[in-house]
């Protein structure tokens, strides 16, 4: 069965943005405004340093098909975009503490409407499983029973699937370091989404690694990326999604295809 990770339709963004890295524009701070115009509004955004290829270190800055949304967004909002990066859990951290505005590649969970606003989906990508070769046949979760199944620390899902306590789960805050104790036998399986995980094989040549299939628990079939926005900064989220409902599905661009390592 083939499984696909290219966004729906409805959340595709302008292919100029690959060619905007490669002509090295600078895609990871937003755009200030000219003199004489009014002061734009500053906007603080948790982003993540170790997601590739959504956001991650390249060439000593955040860059990914995140920070290119980002800048589409900064640039139908006239808000100034101030990014600070970090791990997933240490940008949700802040927050959660208030230290900062908003967050991207937040997935809509009933615990976290406490404190955050969301906005509709800008990617959906497949929860899938890898498996090593000649390793186990996996036919949905209830194989993974009396298995060691790898995640990444603090990712939503991980609530789901400790509805099955036969299940060992190991949480590793590093996606590169997950798919490498697959690969060397240190657990058996890793629940992950497929770009990210289809990313670390190529990126480190894991060649045992296998993609085995979807997770079947409807709830976590695919992980939505969204944006966050603190409760008190309502108009701030109310600009967000008016510019993402109004940026056109022209073309449909893949993570991974535009940011070279």
């Amino acid at each position: 069965m083939r499984i696909c990770g290219r966004p729906q339709p409805i959340f595709c963004v302008l292919g100029v943005i690959c060619l905007l890295f490669f002509l090295g524009i600078d895609t990871g701070r937003s755009q200030t405004p000219a003199p004489g115009q009014p002061s734009a509004e500053t906007v603080s955004i948790a982003v993540q340093n170790n997601f590739p290829p959504f956001s991650f270190f390249v060439r000593g800055k955040v860059a990914g098909f995140t920070i290119d949304y980002l800048n589409l967004l900064s640039e139908e909002t006239k808000m100034v975009f101030t990014l600070v990066p970090g791990t997933w859990e240490e940008s949700l951290t802040r927050f959660r503490n208030g230290e900062v505005d908003a967050i991207t590649e937040i997935s809509h969970t009933p615990e976290r409407e406490a404190f955050t606003r969301f906005t509709t989906p800008y990617y959906l990508i497949p929860t899938v499983v890898y498996t090593r070769e000649n390793s186990f046949s996996y036919n949905g979760v209830e194989t993974l029973k009396g298995k060691d199944v790898g995640m990444e620390t603090g990712i939503y899902y991980k609530d789901y699937l400790q509805a099955y306590p036969e299940i060992r789960i190991m949480e590793i805050e590093d996606t590169s370091e997950l798919m490498k104790k697959l690969s060397f036998g240190e657990i058996d399986a890793v629940v992950t989404n497929i770009n990210i995980g289809n990313f670390m094989i190529k990126r480190h040549v894991l060649e045992n690694i296998r993609l085995a299939g979807k997770i079947d628990i409807p709830a976590i079939e695919s992980e939505d990326l969204r944006i966050g926005v603190r409760k008190d900064r309502q108009k701030v989220h109310v600009l967000l999604q008016e510019a993402m409902n109004s940026i056109p599905p022209l073309s449909v661009v893949a993570p991974g295809d535009c940011h070279p390592q």
